[in-house]
């Protein structure tokens, strides 16, 4: 799954049900300033480029829907099981 993230959601969340040799789900920052006064050296220390997380089975993942996340692809026999569930504040 390419780089994307959920609009007009305020929570985003993907629950594992079966997980066995899976790719990681990949966090990427989009603010563009969220780096800004740090050096290079600094940017890897505080997980500023982007976050990686290797789900097991019976993760929930839960982030902020303006992450923009990826998925690299599931090359194994077996089956990646994954629901993803989008929250909404009703004002």
């Amino acid at each position: 799954m390419r780089s994307h993230n959920h609009a007009n959601s305020t929570i985003s969340t993907v629950f594992y049900f079966q997980v066995n040799k899976s790719g990681p789900l990949i966090f990427h920052d989009p603010r563009v300033n969220a780096n800004r006064g740090y050096g290079s050296e600094f940017q890897d220390i505080l997980n500023l480029r982007e976050f990686t997380w290797t789900p097991s089975t019976g993760d929930i993942i839960m982030f902020p829907s303006y992450m923009y996340h990826s998925v690299l692809p599931h090359r194994e026999a077996d089956y990646r099981v994954a629901v993803a569930l989008d929250f909404f504040m009703d004002s």
